[in-house]
């Protein structure tokens, strides 16, 4: 998980999630139609430990 998703799970934004691939070939963007809206704020393995910054 990245440092900017672990940022907005510590404020405890919604997570929007959209799946695109990017072809070289052609320098287009496929949207693969996916489209993920969750609150992980319930999900304690999701919650971020900063001791180590």
């Amino acid at each position: 998980m990245t440092s900017i998703v672990q940022e907005a799970l510590d404020r405890h934004q919604e997570i929007h999630l959209h799946g695109w691939v990017y072809e070289i070939e052609n320098g287009l963007i496929c949207d693969l139609d996916l489209n993920i809206k969750r609150d992980f704020k319930d999900f304690d393995i999701y919650n971020c430990d900063h001791s180590h910054d």
